[in-house]
């Protein structure tokens, strides 16, 4: 499965990562990005991860459907500083409900580079290892050292509710 996903990464175009409403501040986020459709097969994979994470864990989130997936590629010098993934301020009708990020690249292959969560001990990511968090939750990608990170992240939302 991964084999395939790489083979499709190869074709995407990475651009620099953009913030909230298309602004780019490499102060925050340094990384090259683009994504895949929220019908792509994967996207699909990883909205079945959000939807068992919500339930197995109790979040208790009201899930409708997926965003897209996100390819991020890290490579020296980049990182991804403290962040949530929603916007507490945004009156939009939807809101990431929960996050899902999984590594692509084998671990060996670079060198920093961890997803850290806001107090909670994050899992050492292996290559295909996927984890799942309420996007509510702060968390950085601190910085790539040596080689190239690469992962995925899709959200899946909901309603927002006030």
């Amino acid at each position: 499965m991964l084999k395939v996903l790489e083979e499709e990464i190869k074709t995407l175009e990475l651009l620099p990562s953009m913030l909230s409403q298309g602004r780019n501040d490499t102060d925050v986020r340094n990384s090259s990005s683009n994504a895949l459709p929220s019908h792509h097969w994967f996207t699909g994979i990883m909205t079945n991860f959000a939807i068992h994470a919500n339930r197995e864990a109790g979040w208790k989130r009201t899930l409708e459907f997926p965003e897209v997936t996100q390819i991020a590629e890290y490579k020296p010098d980049q990182y991804y500083k403290w962040h949530a993934d929603i916007n507490p301020f945004s009156v939009a009708e939807y809101e990431r409900k929960v996050s899902v990020v999984c590594l692509i690249t084998d671990p060996s292959e670079f060198e920093g580079g961890e997803l850290e969560l806001e107090h909670v001990s994050a899992p050492k990511l292996k290559r295909g290892s996927v984890i799942a968090f309420p996007s509510i939750l702060r968390h950085q990608v601190t910085p790539v050292t040596k080689g190239k990170r690469v992962t995925a992240t899709c959200w899946v939302i909901g309603p927002q509710k006030w």
